[in-house]
């Protein structure tokens, strides 16, 4: 982080956090070509990647703490008499819900298993 200044770290975090390259050089106050430029150096594109890295720890984190209690209440929901649903449209819903991250986390998990993998052959061979 020590050699890019206080713009281009506020350019990588807010592109890291996924604003368009127009919005970030908008905000940060720069030419779209200027950051365009600096998404092409090694030292920007490395703190983009760990300002990524860190977004996701933060939403992996949140979500392990929040994700069991969720869980719990899409359950009672979907387990809920009809009359006590707050509707059968929200049974249905909360079906969905679970569903679909128990299938995006199928696809996730083995693909951030192999980036990690991958990573730490990388960095085997960059010891040798």
């Amino acid at each position: 982080m020590d050699d890019l200044s206080p713009t281009q770290i506020q350019a990588a975090l807010l592109l890291a956090a996924g604003l368009r390259l127009n919005t970030v050089a908008k905000r940060v106050g720069v030419d779209r070509t200027t950051l365009w430029n600096w998404r092409k150096t090694e030292t920007f594109q490395r703190q983009v990647s760990e300002f990524t890295d860190a977004n996701m720890t933060a939403a992996r984190n949140a979500g392990s703490y929040m994700l069991p209690k969720a869980m719990r209440r899409l359950a009672e929901i979907i387990d809920a008499e009809p009359a006590e649903a707050p509707t059968p449209g929200d049974q249905i819903a909360a079906a969905k819900l679970l569903l679909e991250y128990a299938t995006n986390w199928h696809v996730i998990e083995p693909i951030e298993r192999a980036k990690q993998e991958m990573e730490a052959k990388l960095q085997a061979e960059e010891h040798r």
